[in-house]
């Protein structure tokens, strides 16, 4: 564990708190897990304050079945029976329950089927298809590439 300085104000709920006493007292440290926003156990000048440890918040899973990208590059699946397979790197499929997903996933980012995708490209382009100059028609080209990832 290290120590951060933090103002009181800044204690979050669930936060491990270090207070240093001020020189004189015969306590020199306190450690508490604050119970709520900015809690602080003394007030008054030279008293110190150090974050020992921010639990992670938990993530809210989604419910819709389908594929997630979880925090921001693995490949994992909700199925109907609520469990989720954790593709991980691609090597290995891992089921996982609800509960460890939350302490596993930082986000997640619903993944859309690749036809879905496809018809909103095909409606994004016949929208700019009747586009009156070159000028207008390259200008849809680029806003639908940078909408839908494309860099070639």
């Amino acid at each position: 564990m290290t120590k951060t300085p933090i103002e009181p104000e800044d204690i979050r709920e669930g936060d491990l708190i270090r207070v240093e006493f001020p020189e004189g007292r015969i306590e020199k440290a306190l450690e508490f897990r604050a119970e709520f926003h900015g809690q602080i156990r003394y007030s008054g000048s030279g008293f110190a304050y150090f974050l020992l440890d921010r639990p992670k918040p938990i993530v809210v899973l989604p419910t819709e079945v389908g594929r997630y990208l979880a925090n921001g590059t693995e490949l994992v699946t909700l199925h109907r029976n609520g469990e989720w397979l954790w593709n991980g790197d691609g090597s290995l499929a891992i089921v996982w329950t609800a509960e460890e997903m939350q302490r596993l996933a930082a986000s997640l980012t619903k993944l859309e089927p690749v036809a879905e995708t496809a018809k909103r490209v095909t409606d994004a382009w016949e929208a700019w298809r009747s586009a009156s100059s070159w000028e207008t028609l390259n200008s849809a080209r680029a806003r639908i590439a940078k909408e839908f990832g494309v860099t070639s």
